[in-house]
């Protein structure tokens, strides 16, 4: 299931002039482990803590660069809009949605339904389930490491398409992100790009954009 090898793990990562241009405290901090030995359990913890405190995917100019010429964008499961910050450094017009924003408490008194995940909120994320999609159809989708298992994605993607929408950015792992009915009907679009990433060496990270 994991991919053990170094070729593109981030913490072997080294940042160019364009890297260290932006804001970018995600991959700041990652590279002051930069060719430290860890061990596994060292490295799944490091992950779980940096992913509670960004995002699941590590931003690179590279990649940013990408995505920005795409825009303007709609990223819907967005977390705590870290993604959405970074582009937005580099000119990007994108708007932020997640079904749960961070801090937000859907009932009273429970410590459950809620942005597992994120507490700090890098940038503006509305309140907004999948179909908020099919909204903004004369926007790029972008969604980055939806949840596996889970029609998020399959509901983004149908609404948008359903809707007139032309392009689909995805990143993220095919084993650890949404569902087959999402990855069905994004094989019957177009493939313009698709390139592995920088990121955590358990996972196979790609950027995939798709002409629909």
């Amino acid at each position: 299931m994991y991919n053990t090898s170094s070729q593109y793990d981030i913490f072997q990562y080294t940042p160019n002039e364009k890297d260290l241009s932006v804001n970018n405290p995600y991959l700041k901090e990652i590279l002051q482990y930069h060719n430290t030995e860890l061990d596994e359990y060292q490295y799944w913890n490091l992950r779980y803590e940096l992913i509670k405190k960004y995002a699941f995917a590590v931003p690179t100019f590279e990649i940013l660069n990408i995505i920005k010429e795409l825009s303007p964008i709609i990223e819907i499961c967005a977390g705590n809009g870290y993604w959405a910050f970074m582009l937005n450094q580099l000119g990007c017009d994108i708007i932020a949605y997640d079904k749960y924003p961070p801090g937000d408490i859907v009932f009273p008194f429970s410590n459950f339904a809620h942005n597992y995940w994120f507490d700090e909120e890098w940038y503006p994320v509305e309140k907004g389930d999948a179909t908020i999609a099919s909204y903004f159809p004369n926007r790029t989708l972008f969604l980055c490491w939806p949840e596996p298992q889970n029609s998020m994605a399959f509901d983004a993607l149908y609404s948008y398409k359903k809707a007139g929408g032309h392009t689909v950015i995805f990143i993220g792992d095919m084993i650890a992100c949404a569902d087959d009915r999402f990855y069905d009907m994004l094989s019957s679009f177009k493939l313009n790009l698709k390139k592995q990433i920088w990121g955590y060496k358990y996972f196979n990270e790609f950027i995939a954009i798709y002409s629909l």
